[in-house]
């Protein structure tokens, strides 16, 4: 396929792009990623893994028949026998001794070898689960100044490590992203899927456990599918034979109750066997796209900015600030912190003080309540002691969250008895620990964490908003 004209392949660019600015968007990194150019021949870097093991085989025990074109997996099994009779027959020693082998190898490498992870690290996503131990992908995130990108990673043999991992949803956004090691790291050998025995025991423990096994929750939610619960997301699988066995495993555990909303893998379909592509397409509607990674990268990218700028006028989010005029600077201050959100033309606010001279403030008030896609409350002792706005204003507003028109959201600006109001039912209620930001040890960053999940709750409300449009 010519990048030129990326849109000759199958893919639906305007819906993968929608998925990526709606958080959607997973991508799956596998061993086939990186291709080097060696000796006039393409390799990818498990292939040269593989060579390098070859040759400490060899070296080791030159005598030593070895399977025709043995793959990673083999050869590291056979290098790591080797090292038993060197250790007394020790399997965690000679472990520890492919591992640092392994270690190393990938050591010497950086992501600057490796422009795709350059180009990866441009695209604006929230989670990439990396089949790689390498630490290539945090590097490259590095590099753009994401410095807040976080590298998780599981350890198929060790559960303990695995319940001390916990990332806070509100911690992953485009600017620090989560890179997920799902078949362990270099910087914990003994984690890394390596050898076969080490691939059947992570399918051990990852598809004969409770939902999804020892994978922390925390993790787990952004790309394994709940019992019961809505799984809307958007899978893009990089550098992958899908002629592998496994990999039908790791689909089942993503796939696990429901079906995400769509796959594609960069592989080309005449690679595949007939039962094999018949296989994902009929389980798992896997789409099968014959562009390199590097090419769909980069024509993913191009495609991001071209329908940022080609897009229709977005119907923005109108934001409606109720409150008492005794709390004018607390709505000032709260105005100021929405600033990000109005810029990028996601949200626009209103209040009362814009209502212009001549208007009727009841009509004005009015038809804003009617036109408002989010009603912020601003939540102090002042605000229910207003007869405007807890009689009319309030009721109108609840009524309409009710209905779906609107959703309302109250915001605990300073401490009152809002447990025994009307309000008190809503589960949009900020901050999340229900300490009213005035009361809190650091307002500052209560605010801060506010405005992170009113920007969560506005992405939501945009996309049902849109799909109401249509």
């Amino acid at each position: 396929m010519s990048l030129s004209d990326p849109s000759n392949s199958n893919i639906d660019w305007k819906k993968l792009v929608e998925s990526i600015r709606n958080h959607e968007c997973i991508l799956v990194l596998g061993p086939k990623v990186i291709t080097v150019e060696k000796d006039g021949h393409s390799f990818t870097l498990p292939d040269l893994l593989t060579i390098h093991l070859k040759q400490q085989l060899l070296a080791a025990n030159p005598s030593i028949q070895l399977a025709e074109n043995p793959d990673l997996a083999y050869v590291a099994k056979q290098l790591e026998d080797s090292f038993l009779p060197r250790y007394n027959f020790s399997r965690e020693k000679a472990r520890s001794k492919l591992g640092e082998i392994i270690s190393k190898f990938y050591e010497q490498y950086s992501h600057e070898d490796f422009p795709v992870f350059q180009q990866l690290a441009k695209l604006p996503l929230r989670f990439i689960v990396n089949t790689n131990p390498h630490l290539y992908m945090g590097e490259a995130y590095d590099d753009e100044n994401k410095f807040g990108a976080v590298t998780e990673y599981y350890h198929y043999g060790n559960p303990t490590h695995n319940s001390k991992v916990n990332i806070d949803v509100d911690q992953i956004n485009i600017d620090s992203p989560l890179i997920y090691n799902l078949f362990g790291t270099i910087e914990n050998p003994e984690s890394m899927i390596v050898t076969e025995s080490d691939q059947l025991a992570f399918l051990d423990a990852i598809l004969q456990r409770e939902k999804t096994a020892t994978i922390p929750p925390s993790i787990a939610i952004h790309f394994t599918s709940v019992e019961k619960e809505t799984f809307d997301k958007t899978f893009v699988f990089l550098g992958f034979d899908f002629n592998q066995w496994h990999l039908r495993l790791l689909m089942h555990m993503i796939n696990r109750y429901q079906k995400q909303k769509e796959t594609y893998a960069l592989q080309s379909p005449q690679s595949l066997t007939d039962l094999t592509s018949f296989f994902y397409k009929r389980n798992f509607e896997v789409q099968f796209v014959d562009i390199p990674p590097d090419q769909f990268v980069e024509a993913f990218q191009t495609k991001i900015s071209t329908l940022e700028e080609t897009k229709i006028e977005s119907p923005n989010l109108n934001v409606f600030l109720m409150y008492d005029t005794a709390d004018d600077a607390a709505k000032d201050a709260l105005d100021l912190q929405l600033s990000p959100l109005k810029r990028n033309e996601m949200i626009q606010t209103w209040d009362e003080e814009q209502i212009q001279l001549g208007e009727v403030i009841e009509t004005a008030v009015e038809n804003q309540l009617q036109k408002a896609d989010i009603i912020i409350l601003l939540v102090t002792a002042a605000f229910f002691a207003s007869d405007a706005i807890y009689e009319k204003q309030l009721r109108q507003a609840l009524a309409r969250h009710e209905q779906k028109q609107t959703v309302v959201i109250p915001i605990l600006m300073k401490s009152c008895a809002w447990e025994s109001s009307i309000i008190s039912s809503l589960t949009t209620v900020l901050p999340r620990n229900k300490i009213p930001l005035s009361a809190q040890e650091n307002e500052t960053a209560g605010m801060a964490d506010t405005i992170k999940q009113l920007e969560g709750f506005c992405h939501k409300i945009f996309k049902r908003k849109m799909r109401n449009i249509k």
